[in-house]
């Protein structure tokens, strides 16, 4: 009996589950090939989202991949493709690509794509930094007075981000929240796995360096400027210059170097300054970016689709040039927050016409990631914390800017909510 050839996804945030059909739907198309969901403790929705799942850890020990193996025998199945989408699942992402011969990511470095503080190791090491590149001060934190050392070392200009996690959660900006022991309430979940306080980075513009299989783009990012530094904002290609985008390539092929990277999937974050003079890493991401910035690709550029390119390059098919991106359009997501806390009571009732007015844009996406009865924050402090996002996309930046800022605000002052009081 001929094995069925499959493509494993490895680990994935829920909210992602729509990215999953995505894939399951581009394997099948461009290679024939069923795909298997690797989670640990997956849920009823992960087996409508892909044809086979496995229970699994992510960590990439022998038990994990004796499990993987296992389960392909069983079910007479043959790994043609690898697919780490999350930051666990690279892990195990790495090992698998080298036991099953399949493109992936370096198993000496790639710690450092999970680890934030194995990454600054990593980096602090480092001899061969691009020009311009600054390294800054990391520590991984184990008590509330080493965390006031650091604190006062720093004169207060400190960012607390646990070790591990994948978002946003967790992570505080000390610089605003000056009440020690508050922020450290916050992060001593984290500590099983690593709380790591780092020299905040300020004065500079965010930007991601954003790959598959030999494409790249940047992405204009916009956070809070609160104690969180939330993402609420990410618009498809940046507005820059030459130079800039070259500075920002060459920092994300070599904080990508740092962790392992090898032509996959890749989501480097960092900022600049002084226009290309100096550049500062956030951390490397060797898996898809959220956000939908690989949909946001998809609508700018001109007959591209991250997804399909993912599972050719993971595939190790070679049979397809790689080419120089178009834009078409700039795209962007826009995330909408509650204008205050408490009950969801209703959305806005506003058609597309009241919203786009006189805009010139084309409103590609209103999704609600909340349900009326849900509790809402006006606080922020990931991407979890949301009740929806608006996609948009024009031939002009400063329209489609200007248009995402008065649209969310619309929508978002439209929206009854019913205190908690």
């Amino acid at each position: 009996m001929n094995k069925k050839n499959a493509v494993l996804i490895l680990g994935y945030n829920n909210t992602r589950v729509n990215d999953v059909k995505t894939i399951k739907n581009k394997s099948e198309e461009l290679l024939q090939a069923v795909t298997i969901l690797c989670k640990q403790n997956p849920i009823s929705e992960d087996f409508l989202a892909a044809d086979y799942v496995i229970d699994v850890g992510l960590s990439g020990n022998n038990n994990d991949v004796e499990i993987v193996k296992s389960f392909l025998s069983k079910n007479n199945l043959n790994a043609i493709a690898l697919l780490p989408f999350s930051d666990q699942g690279t892990q195990l992402g790495a090992v698998l690509a080298q036991e099953f011969s399949l493109p992936g990511s370096d198993v000496t470095l790639i710690k450092g794509a999970l680890d934030k503080y194995e990454f600054r190791q990593l980096e602090h090491n480092a001899n061969n930094m691009p020009a311009g590149y600054k390294k800054i001060k990391s520590e991984k934190i184990e008590s509330l007075e080493q965390l006031k050392k650091i604190y006062n070392k720093l004169h207060g200009n400190v960012f607390l981000k646990p070790a591990k996690e994948g978002n946003s959660r967790g992570c505080i900006n000390l610089s605003i929240e000056k009440d020690l022991i508050k922020a450290w309430k916050q992060v001593e979940p984290y500590l099983s796995s690593g709380v790591v306080a780092e020299e905040l980075i300020s004065g500079g513009v965010e930007y991601s360096w954003d790959h598959v299989g030999g494409f790249s783009w940047i992405t204009e990012k916009k956070t809070t400027q609160d104690e969180y530094r939330a993402e609420y904002q990410q618009i498809v290609p940046a507005p820059i210059n030459d130079n800039i985008a070259n500075t920002l390539t060459t920092t994300g092929r070599f904080m990508g170097s740092l962790v392992g990277f090898n032509n996959g999937a890749c989501h480097n974050e960092m900022f600049i300054f002084n226009n290309t003079e100096e550049s500062v890493a956030v951390e490397p991401n060797l898996r898809p970016a959220g956000s939908r910035v690989w949909d946001l690709a998809s609508f700018a550029f001109d007959k591209f689709n991250a997804w399909g390119e993912w599972i050719l390059w993971a595939s190790g098919n070679k049979n397809y040039e790689y080419r120089s991106l178009k834009r078409n359009f700039y795209a962007g997501v826009r995330f909408l927050k509650s204008p205050k806390s408490g009950a969801l009571n209703t959305f806005s009732n506003l058609g597309v016409d009241k919203l786009l007015g006189n805009h010139n844009i084309e409103l590609l996406d209103l999704v609600w990631t909340k349900k009326v009865g849900d509790q809402v924050s006006c606080i922020v402090r990931d991407n979890a914390d949301y009740i929806g996002y608006i996609i948009a996309r024009s031939n002009k930046y400063d329209d489609l800017s200007t248009s995402l800022d008065e649209i969310s605000q619309k929508l978002e002052s439209s929206i009854s909510i019913v205190s908690s009081n």
